[in-house]
């Protein structure tokens, strides 16, 4: 019988928002917007990384956004 299931949303067993929290910080201080671990689980945790970028640095050019996301993903990879 089946007893428990188990998901893991980013395909990883552990807890990898501290480390997504000090990128994005890193990342939109330098855009002028310093966040705070309440900031980010309301309006970050969970979220896409183009949702993400086009929400708090509207300003990036798709170029820059992308690159980001890129070298985001290279980080956690």
């Amino acid at each position: 019988m089946l007893s428990a299931i188990l998901f893991d949303l980013d395909e990883i067993i552990v807890n990898t928002d501290p480390i997504h929290f000090q990128f994005w910080q890193k990342v939109l201080l330098i855009h002028g917007l310093d966040i705070d671990e309440y900031f980010y689980r309301n309006h970050i945790s969970g979220c896409p990384n183009p949702q993400i970028l086009k929400k708090l640095v509207p300003q990036l050019s798709l170029e820059v956004s992308k690159k980001l996301e890129n070298y985001k993903d290279k980080l956690f990879c």
